[in-house]
């Protein structure tokens, strides 16, 4: 993997910022490597990745062992991933984050309008977290437009993260390739105290669409490792054709969540919610205006 960065100094503003996109009207496929951006190696300020078209610029992992096709580390400041495809890496398609215990989290992180096809290769021997998109660490993120399909573990997975709220919306969420109950379309996976005001809307996740195997759950909160995930709002979602579940709360203290005007068909429950040892508490929530239709269990 090759480390990439601002030498001597870096720009200071999205309107400054460096940009690496491809030659217009020209295609560049990058085989068999990453980009990644590690601020306790070199700088890491304001860095735009855009194709032209989705097509255009391509991050080919081609199978190679022990890579994330994008990889956004150590307080790298405000990156953006866009108009991008990345495909066939064994890790992660795009990962964020910081070591652990946080403290180093990147800054200003924008994934936007790429396609995430097809990463990981399920063995837990050499990453056990495949998904497409894996902050695992990150302020101020957003996650928007884009097309997840096929991938190993969940579509996004949010994990330990994120002190300023995260906010996923309007992107494609598919299938995956394990055949059976594995994976979610969207996760917020708890471990930060003070994590609140995360966002969660206009998102479409289709349970197996045209992938081998179909997801587990559409859309997954959990609070637990002292997170309260305070006031998250999960609103104008459509989940399709999953395994389980559309909605789960699970073995956690979330409060104030507000679940409102979401659309699920074709799960075994629509609206889960799973405290573990009887600690858990699904505090001031609101579910209103949602429909839930063709359930196979409890609505």
């Amino acid at each position: 993997a090759d480390t990439y960065g601002c030498i001597p100094s870096c720009p200071t503003s999205w309107a400054t910022a460096t940009s690496v996109r491809n030659y217009p009207g020209e295609t560049v496929i990058n085989y068999d490597s990453q980009f990644n951006m590690d601020r306790s190696l070199t700088s890491v300020n304001y860095i735009i990745f855009q194709g032209e078209t989705r097509s255009r610029f391509v991050m080919e992992g081609n199978n190679n062992p022990f890579l994330d096709g994008f990889r956004i580390v150590k307080l790298a400041n405000h990156v953006r991933v866009s108009t991008t495809t990345v495909r066939n890496y064994f890790n992660n398609g795009i990962q964020t984050g910081g070591p652990a215990g946080g403290g180093q989290d990147p800054i200003g992180i924008e994934i936007i309008n790429n396609e995430i096809r097809h990463n990981g290769d399920g063995n837990p021997s050499v990453d056990f977290h495949e998904h497409g998109i894996y902050p695992a660490g990150a302020n101020g993120l957003l996650i928007e437009g884009n097309y997840v399909v096929d991938n190993f573990g969940s579509g996004i997975h949010v994990y330990h993260c994120c002190n300023t709220g995260v906010i996923i919306r309007g992107n494609i969420v598919e299938g995956t390739q394990v055949l059976t109950n594995n994976g979610t379309g969207i996760v917020l996976d708890g471990g930060i105290p003070t994590a609140s005001g995360n966002i969660i809307e206009n998102n479409l996740i289709i349970g197996k669409g045209a992938s081998a195997g179909r997801l587990g759950d559409c859309i997954a909160i959990f609070g637990d490792e002292g997170s309260s995930q305070a006031g998250t709002i999960v609103r104008n979602n459509t989940c399709y054709d999953v395994n389980v579940r559309g909605m789960i709360v699970w073995n956690s203290s979330v409060t104030g969540l507000v679940y409102r005007n979401n659309i699920v068909t074709r799960a075994t429950d629509a609206i889960y919610y799973a405290p573990t040892s009887g600690v858990g508490y699904w505090s001031g929530a609101v579910i209103q205006t949602n429909i839930c239709q063709n359930q196979v269990g409890s609505e």
